[in-house]
């Protein structure tokens, strides 16, 4: 456990795990072999804490609220990876990633092109007539790490915005540079940890707080990438889009 609080404090000013938080994401870690452990140590200590991902910003909090889930039956099931992280996946041999229903949302076994495994967890959401999905690191058996987990084990939220058409399903994440800007010059009120770096920003807004701003700027196509970071596209034809709420937990 010594390794493991190491590992997960990036810098003491910034946030430490509570481990009781992220169970799955600590057993993970305690399963990978030593080289994993070394090279997951040198990424998380090598890089800047808002921008890990693609466009992406990264909250301490969740991004939705109860009332906000929803369900999207169509994404279940199968998908063929085109572009993962802004990288072109198409000619890569990388096996589909699988998205099933769980009981808190989705899981998905997201695979790497060295056959890697990992788990995501995500819960949809919607806000404003939008679609989005919230991202964790869920548990991991692999003794090397897989990069799409590695950005989720801080541990933190990410947020997607989810477009699906037929049989293709892409993720946009934020665009980091107009946040970053937008609250500099009071446009959006976020609240935020910095690192020793002006760029390194652990958002910690609550997920109302989410909501409000998500609410407020989630069709103002400057708020996202212009293109996405994820495209997959289904090994059959998808179901139609369609969303509901969760069932309701007694």
């Amino acid at each position: 456990m010594h390794w493991l609080k190491k590992v997960v404090r990036l810098r003491e000013d910034m946030m430490l795990i509570d481990e009781t938080k992220c169970p799955a994401m600590v057993a993970g870690i305690s399963h990978m072999g030593n080289v994993g452990k070394t090279v997951l140590l040198r990424w998380l200590l090598g890089v800047a804490v808002a921008g890990l991902l693609t466009g992406c910003a990264q909250s301490y909090h969740q991004f939705y609220t109860e009332e906000s889930r929803v369900k999207v039956p169509a994404i279940v099931g199968e998908w063929d990876v085109l572009k993962a992280l802004g990288d072109d996946m198409t000619g890569k041999t990388i096996k589909p990633w699988v998205v099933a229903e769980v009981a808190d949302g989705y899981e998905v076994a997201a695979y790497e092109t060295n056959g890697i495994a990992a788990t995501l967890e995500v819960v949809c959401f919607k806000t404003a007539n939008q679609i989005y999905c919230d991202v964790t690191a869920g548990a991991y058996g692999q003794a090397e790490p897989n990069r799409h987990w590695m950005y989720s084990i801080i541990p933190v939220h990410t947020v997607w915005k989810i477009g699906l058409t037929n049989d293709t399903l892409v993720l946009t994440g934020f665009n980091y540079d107009w946040l970053k800007q937008a609250i500099e010059t009071n446009a959006v009120a976020l609240p935020f940890l910095s690192g020793d770096r002006s760029d390194e920003r652990l958002y910690t807004a609550t997920p109302e707080q989410w909501q409000k701003f998500l609410a407020a700027h989630g069709t103002n196509t400057a708020v996202f990438d212009a293109e996405p970071a994820y495209v997959f596209k289904k090994h059959a034809p998808a179901k139609p889009m369609t969303v509901s709420p969760p069932a309701s937990k007694n």
